[in-house]
């Protein structure tokens, strides 16, 4: 059985485009958004590329 999620995917969502908006780092995302390894993680699995 997997895991429940812990941020919504709107969430996510929401801070890959603020990444992406802004052009600042995975570690200089404003702090209410989800933390950074959580954005990166789904970011590579809609990209469907390995993590790291």
């Amino acid at each position: 059985m997997a895991p429940q999620r812990q941020h919504s995917l709107r969430d996510l969502f929401n801070a890959v485009r603020c990444l992406i908006k802004s052009g600042c780092g995975w570690r200089y995302r404003p702090h209410d958004l989800p933390p950074w390894p959580a954005v990166y993680q789904q970011w590579a699995r809609w990209l469907g590329q390995p993590l790291f």
